[in-house]
Formats: structure tokens, sequence, C-alpha cells
């Protein structure tokens, strides 16, 4: 596949890093050059969303990218001694070269496509071909995208804003834009005088430090009232890094007083009361007189009195810490990072970390070919600690400051967490995170927690909701968390009744020591595994504590720890089976969706959760099969890329699982046979699995033999006989690794195959008593088969022997022959078609017919 690099101009503003995201949305396989130098505030915004906008400098391109880079696109400038890091690339032999400004003037840049519009912000360009392709987006990537419009139209008010501006902003909001980020990074147009007054209130500004927050104050006199003075509430707070903003302005006996806040978490309305003011939580007012410095006192006072909740280490850590030894080597710990969706590990030798392998450094280590190294020889010895009580800016300061991925949490000296950059980010109360491919992740309830559970109700019979609610009663009791999990969670909100009862908890062995203790039905506790079985009037519960699990490499048995109840959930096939319900006293009801299973329930979509969930499972891929079939669903472009590739990697005949079998097995003895084998000719499932695509004819004839055959067993015997039918050679060990089927019963099918292959030959020298004594040595069901494969006089052949010529049977038995006399072994054989060819004739008709013309033909059999 060819590669693609987009570049922009040095001193990048929003609308440059937001157009160049938006043409690699555009692009698939691209990567873009960080310009080099950008703003400030562009700079920071960098740092803190590095992990989603992965911009890349030259240096750090494989050398097997550069090889084939076949298009370079440029952003936001058509001038090529603007462009930033990465010009040389302008001067790639045989690139397409392909422009989009928004600038006046024609491009200097040789054989480039340009494409200009005249819009008030470059990224309306590239927003509006995503619109017409229809590709979509997830609230993360709308806020990027949004955040260069709003900054380069001056928040729309510019005077070159153009209609399609607004288009493209509906279309970002129709995806989810957080206007936070878009406040918090974007700065509003002011006149002179407005500058001047920034100017005095930056001079004068004194920062507090409360409960974590940073809080400012500042202070002006003025001669004449200033209009929009909340305005520079505002850009103080853009332009400085606060949470609070207070402003005095002295106007003759008067101050007039504006508060400001980031987030609805820092309420200022108290802070109002106190003043004689109004306002809202983020948003207030007041005017007092007397003298500046006095009011200035009085709002010292009031913000040390103030109670401003603070998130901290401690809610928003990871827990557990997953560490590796010093001496794992590469491949074992990038095995650990995709497994469980980390980009980086902390090293722990003898109890003490030492040191942090980021994703980026493995992958460097793979590129020199050094994949059997130890990660000691590639770590960062680099390590940032923070309290439990550290708050949440202060974390961002610091992985800012010293420029670290992730900050451990600290606690008497021991390692009690972690924190990593998507951690930090779903604190911005985005309803989706972007992790290691486009996907959407939900941190916070969507739905009101009654609606669950009335849904759920309505899912239930009365007993069995107040079984789960007795569950949730025992939860409390002992101090658990427990929640309804998977299918069940799916099929409540589909308006099905729930028939398989997982939970998820923090300790299912402790939930069922109880159970055991206390109640009577059948419990079954598995320690090694950490799962617990319940059986009581018939129903059947299964309990498991919340764990992540990996392989390393040649294990065959999977590592298992304590996990959160987001890790555990990410081990699940599809985001609309990843969603989990509390089931507790306090909080029943609760949907707690960290993937967006819920929205691509109601799309109907199925969607993996991470890049390599096929190939870990490839039973996954059939299972997706089913969910399109039974659900009618379909598969996200990323999953069906994603689905596609494994199949191309041969990961389903590669895998010898007993999954596969029974997922295929369930597949291919469906009612809706046609659907299953498009879809799999669809996704070259057929070629992988069978060697060649199913023809629209053998589909035809085996959704006739379905219509007709309700066996489940016979089902599958046809449908395998019709694939291979006419196949010359077939291995029959590899179908029975396939289909988990018997070889025994795979030899009759493949003889019935070769017999029913030459009947058409050989219906031309033998007549048809000779041919239906052949038919009668092979099992009728492929008979069947084979006649809806057939035309002509063969077919009218086959119709008569399945009418007429296979109920004929003759009485005669072995024992009969025996009491005769006759010599028993191969004849016996022989004798048997014989006289079933003089029954098809009507020569005989009855045993005594049958006896007889043994007795009076005595001569040409053996006798004892």
């Amino acid at each position: 596949m060819s590669n693609t690099v987009i570049l922009t101009h040095a001193g990048a503003d929003f609308d440059a890093i937001s157009s160049a995201y938006a043409a690699k949305m555009l692009y698939p396989n691209s990567i873009v050059i960080h310009p080099g130098s950008t703003d400030v505030n562009v700079q920071k915004f960098i740092g803190i969303f590095s992990d989603i906008l992965n911009f890349k400098k030259v240096r750090e391109l494989p050398k097997d990218f550069i090889k084939d880079v076949k298009r370079v696109v440029v952003v936001d400038t058509k001038f090529k001694n603007r462009v930033g890091d990465g010009r040389e690339f302008l001067n790639t032999k045989n690139a397409q070269i392909v422009v989009f400004d928004h600038h006046p003037g024609e491009s200097d840049i040789e054989n480039a496509i340009c494409i200009n519009k005249n819009f008030g912000a470059n990224t309306t360009i590239l927003v509006n071909l995503l619109r017409l392709k229809k590709i979509n987006l997830n609230p993360v990537e709308a806020t990027i995208l949004a955040l260069g419009i709003y900054e380069d139209t001056g928040s729309l008010s510019f005077p070159q804003v153009t209609a399609e501006d607004f288009k493209a902003l509906e279309f970002l909001f129709s995806f989810g834009v957080d206007m936070k980020i878009i406040h918090r990074f974007t700065s509003p147009f002011l006149q002179e005088e407005q500058v001047n007054l920034l100017k005095t209130f930056l001079d004068n500004l004194k920062e507090f430090r409360v409960n974590g927050y940073k809080i400012g104050v500042t202070t002006a006199g003025i001669q004449k009232y200033i209009a929009g003075i909340s305005i520079l509430a505002h850009k103080i707070l853009e332009m400085i890094d606060l949470d609070i903003v207070f402003v005095l302005v002295s106007l003759g006996n008067t101050v007039h007083i504006i508060g400001r806040s980031v987030s609805e978490d820092l309420n200022l309305s108290k802070i109002a009361e106190m003043l004689g003011g109004g306002g809202h939580p983020t948003a207030i007012s007041a005017v007092i007189e007397g003298d500046i410095e006095e009011a200035k006192e009085r709002i010292i006072n009031a913000i040390n009195t103030g109670d401003f909740y603070t998130l901290k280490a401690k809610d928003i850590m990871s827990a557990p810490v997953k560490t590796i030894p010093p001496d794992t080597t590469i491949k074992e710990a990038f095995e650990v990072m995709v497994k469980m969706g980390y980009s980086g590990l902390p090293v722990e030798e003898n109890g003490r970390i030492t040191g942090i392998i980021e994703k980026k450094n493995v992958e460097k280590a793979f590129l020199y070919n050094r994949r059997n190294s130890p990660v000691k020889q590639f770590f960062s010895t680099k390590i940032v600690t923070v309290s439990m009580n550290t708050n949440l800016r202060e974390i961002e300061d610091r992985m800012v400051e010293e420029d670290v991925g992730r900050v451990l949490v600290e606690y008497n000296g021991k390692i009690v967490g972690i924190i990593s950059r998507s951690d930090l980010l779903k604190t911005y109360k985005f309803e989706r995170l972007v992790k290691e491919m486009p996907s959407k992740e939900e941190n916070v309830q969507i739905l009101d927690k009654k609606y669950v559970a009335k849904v759920l109700t309505n899912a239930l019979d009365k007993y069995t909701l107040k079984k789960l609610k007795e569950f949730g009663h025992i939860g409390k009791s002992l101090n658990l968390e427990i929640y309804l999990v998977g299918g069940a969670v799916r099929d409540a909100f589909m308006g099905k009744r729930i028939v398989d009862f997982d939970f998820v908890l923090s300790d299912a062995i402790k939930f069922g020591e109880y159970l055991k203790k206390h109640y009577n039905g059948k419990v079954e506790i598995y320690y090694d595994t950490q799962t617990v079985h319940y059986e009581e009037d018939g129903l059947h519960f299964d309990f498991v504590t919340s764990r992540r699990e990996y392989y390393l490499e040649k294990s065959l048995v999977p590592i298992v720890e304590k996990a959160t109840l987001r890790e555990d959930l990410a081990r699940r096939d599809f985001s609309i089976n990843a969603m989990a319900i509390d089931i507790s006293e306090k909080n029943f009801g609760a949907l707690l969706d960290f993937f967006g299973g819920y929205e691509d329930l109601i799309k109907g979509t199925i969607r993996v959760l991470k890049p390599l969930s096929f190939i870990e499972d490839p039973s996954r891929i059939l299972r997706a099969i089913k969910y399109m079939i039974e659900l009618n669903f379909k598969l996200s472009k990323e999953t069906e890329f994603l689905l596609k590739k494994a199949v191309d990697l041969g990961v389903l005949r590669s895998s010898k699982s007993q999954r596969i079998q029974e997922e295929l097995r369930e597949l291919l003895e469906k009612d809706e046979i046609e659907k299953v084998l498009q879809l799999f000719n669809n996704f070259d499932i057929t070629g992988e699995l069978f060697r060649s695509k199913c023809s629209k004819s053998t589909i035809v004839s085996i959704k006739k033999f379905f219509k007709s055959e309700k066996d489940k067993n016979k089902r599958l015997l046809a449908l395998i006989f019709l694939l291979y039918f006419g196949k010359k050679t077939v291995d029959i060990k590899e179908i029975s690794q396939i289909f988990g089927i018997k070889v025994r019963i795979l030899e009759k099918l493949i003889k019935a195959k070769d017999v029913l292959s030459s009947l058409k030959k050989k219906s031309g020298v033998l007549s048809p008593y000779d041919l239906a004594i052949e038919l009668n040595r092979i099992d009728e069901l492929y008979i069947k088969a084979f006649f809806l494969k057939t035309r002509g006089r063969l077919k009218d052949f086959l119709r008569d022997y399945l009418t007429r010529y296979r109920q004929v049977k003759i009485e005669i038995t072995g024992r009969d022959l025996l009491n005769l006399g006759l010599k028993e072994g191969a004849q016996f054989r022989s004798i048997f078609e014989m006289l079933t060819k003089l029954r098809l004739k009507g020569i005989i008709k009855t045993k005594e017919e049958e006896i007889n013309y043994i007795l009076t033909h005595r001569g040409e059999f053996e006798w004892r």
C-alpha cells in the first residue's frame, strides 16, 4: 500500500493542526509530520493530546515507510518556504502532491494539485470532504477538528466566516464537540482598549493555590467604562494556566467584580452571594462600594472559605499496577502491551520500580531486530511520582513539564497506582476516548439508571429479578461491587428475555463462599480461574472476579490478574457485549459503558475493542458473522477492515481452537445458511476454510436442502458434501480439523462424493437397476443433496430412485442364509444385491421367493 506524509506550515496554529489531523482521516496509511514550531497554546495542546494526534518527527519515521511514500499532502499553506519540518518530502520522485489551503494566491509548489477554498478556516475544506465521504467520527476527533475552525474564525465572528464553516461545525457537533476544550484553547478578538486593559490585568495578576486549584486575582482602575471586561476574564483564563480568575475594576466609588471558572465543579455561586452579586456556577459578577484593596481582601477571604472539589490522583489512577521484570524480552513486553492495551509498562526489580518501557521504544527495538533483548536495555529510568492526594492540575503540569506519558502514584513508599495520558484525558468528560485504533470509549453513565432498571425489569420475570436484587444485597453486605455484564445487558436493551446471567465482581470467590454457606443451591467454586457457578430452581448464574489475562510467548495457560471492571470488559469481543449494569442496592440500574456499546447497539453496529481482537481470538470472526445475521447488524468500517486482514493472515485455518469448530458448526447449521455463505464469500472465509469460494448454484442447493431437512448433523454433512463436490482431491484430516467431525464419517462422505461424481458417466453404461444397487451403498442424505445439483435425465432417475427404488427392500437376512447352510463371507453382500435387483425388476416379491431362488441356483454359491 502506498504511504502518505502530511505537512503543514511552521509556527502552526490550531487550524493547521486540525487540518493535518483531518487529512490523516482522509488518507489511509498516512503520517502527520510535526511542523517543528507551533504557537505556545498549540504546543501545550499537542503535549496533552499527543497519544491521539500521534504526530511524528521526521527522524521517527520508519525507513520502510519513507521508501513507499507516494503522496505528500500539504495543509493550511501553499507556499514551499512556509512548510515546516518534512519539507524535503516535496522533492520525492513520482509522488503526488496535494495542497489544501484557504488563503488567496497561487501555489509555488511544483506539480501540486491545489484545492483552494475561500472558507473561514482551512479545516472546513477537509471536514466537508469527511462529510461527503460519510466518515464517522468520535467526540475527540470532532473536538480536535472544531478547534481549528473556532480558532481561525474567531469563534465564528470574523468577516471571512462562510456558510460552509457553519455546515462543517454542524457536522462535527453531530458527533459531540466538547466546548470546554474549545473554550480553553481558543482566543477571542480584542479591541485596542481591551488589549491595554488586559495588559494591566496581567501585570497586576496574583496567583493563589486552594485545594490544588490555581486561582488568580487581578485589579485595574479605569476612568470610563470599557465594554467586554468579562471577555478579558475569559481571555486571562485562556492565556494563563488558571482554574479560576477574579477581575476587579475600580470605577469611581465602586468596584466591579467578575469571576470566571473553567468548570462547574468550581462553583462560584457561594462567593457571589457573599459579595452580594449573582450569576452562574462558572460566571459571576458583583458591584460593591469602597476601595479596590478592600474588595481584593474580601475576595481572597471568600476564596479561602470556598469549598472547591478537586479530582486527585487516587480518583483517576489505574490500580493495581502491572509491572514486568527487567529481563523480560522486548517481544514479551510488546505482547503484554498489545493484550492489555497499554502504551507503557513500569519495570520492577527487587520490589522497586527502576524504569518505564514505552511502546515507542519497544517498536524501535523491533526495527533494530532486538525483539529478544531484555527491556532493561531500552527502558527509561526517568520516573515521576505523585502522592495519592496530588490534584489533577498538578499531575497535568508534571506530565507536560517532565515530558512523560505517565506518572506513578506513591503511598507510604509503595507504588499503588499509575496515571497515563489516557487517564488524564478521561477527566475532560469526553463521551468517547481514542486508544490504539479509532474507537469509541465511554467513561460516564449515559442513561438514567431508573430507565436502565426498567429495561432490566422488563427483561426478567419477577423471581429472577428478585434473585438479582438479592445478589446486590449480598454484595453490599460483603462490601463487593457486582455487575451484570455481557450478552445479558445487550439482550435487555434489545427487548429480549435474558437467558444467560454473567456477573463481574470485585471478589467472586468471597461471594461464592457466602452462597455456599447460606444458600441451598448448587455452588461450584473454581479458585484457579476466580469463577463461581451457581444453580438454583433451574436458573444458572456465573460469577467471575474482574480480571485481566494475557499470554506470554509459548504459554498455553493465560496469566490471570485482578483488575478493574473496565479492564475486564476490555477483554470482550465487541462493544455491544462490553456493557455492565450495576445491581448493587445503592446504584441498581447504573449503566457502565466504557466503549460506546449502547450507541453501537442503537446504530446496529458491531465493533471490536482493539486492533488485534480477531488475531487474539479468531472465533470472533465467526461470532461477528453470527451477530450480523441474528441481530441484522453491520460491521463498523474499522472492524470490517480488521476482520478481512485477519482472514488474509490465515488465522482461522492456523488455529486449532475447539471454539472455532463450535462457532463454525453453529453458523453452518442455521436456517439462514444462504446469508451465512454469502457473508463467508464476501470476507473470503470460504476461500480460507474451504479452499475456494462457494458458487451461487451450490448456495442454492444447500439452501434447498436445509428447507427440507431440520436435523443439524445431516445439514452439516450435506453442506460439506456439496462444498467439496467436484473437487478431485480432498484432505479428510483437514476437513476433520475444520469441522470437528470424525474421520470415519468423512470417509463415507468422500466415498459418496466419488460414487455420485461418476454416476452421470455410468448412467450410459449400467442399467437403472445396477445404478440403484450402487446408490444403495451410500447414505441417502448425500443422494438427496446430489439430487439438488443435478438436472435432466439424471435428475429424473434420482427422483425415481428416491421415491421407488430406494424403498425396495429384501426380507431375507444373514441369519436366514446361515440357516440354509451357505458359507459366511463376501458372497452374502453379492446375494443381497442380486436379490434386490430381482425385486426391482419385479421377478421376485416375497421372502419365500427369495429363498426358492437361492435353492434353485445353489450351484452359484458356496455351501458349508
